[in-house]
């Protein structure tokens, strides 16, 4: 992949990035006059920065080549006080050129030649931008719908708006970890309703029992699903179907007041029944046995438990009669 195309991709994921942003932020987000693109224009992101144009490229700049210019930075408003944003580049607006072969399509060819013109040296601006790592050395790259020039009025504004976006992050984190607890206490009463003893009859009734995580399938709702597992250890049974690396997978309608307290993170147990069995063209679907909810935590209390009852080592099982 070519420079031309690497920046491109940047700027596609810019756009995607920010536009996911500001419809989570909301209007108060958005560049004041931002122009064409502001939908997408949003401020809660990036490095913001006092400074003055020390120098400007003379090269007849484009969309496809914006300027470059040397700032002296007088004071960082938001981002890692250290760093050197004094290399930095003007960046275009905004395409929406995202569809087919973009190289060859002429609107994005007239947007790419289209003449731009970059700062005036003496400029004093508030400026958002990121750092970004180039062959030789990390250069601000200047948002092209915010950069707005200085007063004490407009800093006071930007250090407001920074001071809101941070409140509201920290209100967000705090609802995240909230629910978060929430929902490990849930998954904790869910394990605890299930004893050593159930789990050793679950595994004596069940003839499929392993330990996996959860590869497909589900979107923490509470409606039955199917979810596809990624068999990590066999206790109990054979696999009915060959995979690449001998990877064993399984499918398994779980209870819709079970599915939303899953994640692919956790291991669990899995006691499945091999009666009524359907083969789907990617993975074989077992029923769960009529006991319980035929999955648990695999936490180390219930895979001892699960073994004690099997009175076996994992097997391996080397007989599958179907091929993936």
């Amino acid at each position: 992949m070519n420079t031309d195309a690497v920046t491109r991709c940047l700027r596609s994921l810019t756009v995607l990035f920010l536009c996911v942003a500001s419809g989570r932020h909301g209007a108060a987000a958005a560049a004041p006059g931002a122009g064409a693109g502001a939908p997408c224009a949003s401020l809660h992101i990036g490095d913001v920065v006092v400074a003055t144009v020390r120098e400007v490229s003379t090269y007849a700049a484009t969309h496809g080549r914006p300027p470059r210019v040397v700032l002296g930075v007088h004071e960082v408003l938001r981002g890692d006080l250290e760093a050197d944003r004094s290399r930095a580049v003007w960046e275009p607006p905004l395409h929406d050129i995202d569809y087919g072969d973009v190289e060859k399509n002429p609107r994005y060819q007239a947007w790419k030649a289209t003449p731009m013109a970059g700062p005036k040296v003496g400029d004093k601006m508030i400026l958002w931008g990121r750092l970004v790592a180039s062959k030789e050395a990390k250069e601000f790259r200047v948002f092209a719908w915010a950069r707005f020039p200085y007063s004490d009025q407009k800093r006071a504004w930007a250090l407001d708006l920074i001071r809101q976006h941070a409140e509201a992050e920290r209100a967000r984190e705090a609802e995240k970890r909230a629910k978060e607890q929430a929902l490990a206490e849930k998954k904790a009463q869910w394990r605890a309703k299930v004893s050593a003893e159930e789990i050793r009859r679950y595994a004596t009734e069940a003839d499929f029992v392993g330990v996996g995580r959860i590869v497909s399938g589900g979107d923490g709702g509470t409606q039955e699903t199917p979810l596809d597992f990624e068999i990590r250890e066999i206790l109990k049974g054979q696999k009915h179907k060959r995979y690449a690396g001998n990877r064993y997978f399984v499918q398994v309608v779980v209870p819709g007041r079970v599915c939303a307290l899953l994640d692919r993170r956790t291991p669990y147990l899995l006691f499945l029944s091999e009666k009524g069995m359907e083969f789907t063209p990617s993975v074989p679907r077992h029923p769960r046995i009529h006991s319980g909810d035929g999955i648990v935590i695999a936490d180390e209390a219930a895979v001892k438990a699960a073994r004690a009852a099997i009175g076996a080592a994992p097997q391996p099982s080397e007989q599958p009669p179907r091929s993936h």
